[in-house]
């Protein structure tokens, strides 16, 4: 087996491809593996459920007692409670930031500073969403980890 890992600054997500020339075992193993990876949430549209992979979520907002889960394209519905994503998926690089908003690092394009502290993130979709000044200092920290720096001095 050859592995081979190809830097592309353009992509916005990481992108596997396999090439093989007949099924076998060692792909339906690796099939299983990376199925293991890519975390999915049970999510409703226009009354249709899906099975919907974490990493397409933009942002997750409650309303009402209702949780939306935003995608690039979508909105869905979901039966979670905003704080059992957020202990669920703080590891995917998913962070608070307000009250009712859950907003997926990876995601987000650019930041900018706006009046009493608060932080305007644009999504790479090209929503905005606010970072109260309560929850800033927090993604930060959750910022430096996910580039793999420790230092919050920057």
């Amino acid at each position: 087996m050859k592995v081979t890992y190809l830097k592309d600054d353009q992509a916005e997500e990481l992108e596997i491809v396999v090439h093989y020339r007949e099924d076998n075992e060692d792909l339906l193993h690796f099939k299983q593996v990376i199925g293991l990876l890519e975390e999915k949430i049970l999510v409703k549209h226009d009354a249709t459920s899906y099975l919907l992979p974490v990493s397409m979520i933009y942002y997750c907002e409650a309303v009402d007692n209702t949780v939306f889960c935003n995608t690039k394209e979508r909105t869905y519905e979901t039966s979670y409670r905003l704080y059992e994503l957020e202990s669920s998926w703080l590891h995917r690089g998913f962070v608070r930031t307000g009250k009712s908003t859950l907003v997926n690092l990876r995601r987000i394009a650019s930041f900018r500073p706006v009046l009493s502290g608060r932080i305007e993130a644009t999504m790479m979709n090209g929503e905005k969403t606010m970072i109260s000044r309560v929850y800033a200092k927090t993604v930060r920290q959750a910022l430096m980890t996910l580039g793999g720096h420790q230092d919050d001095k920057h």
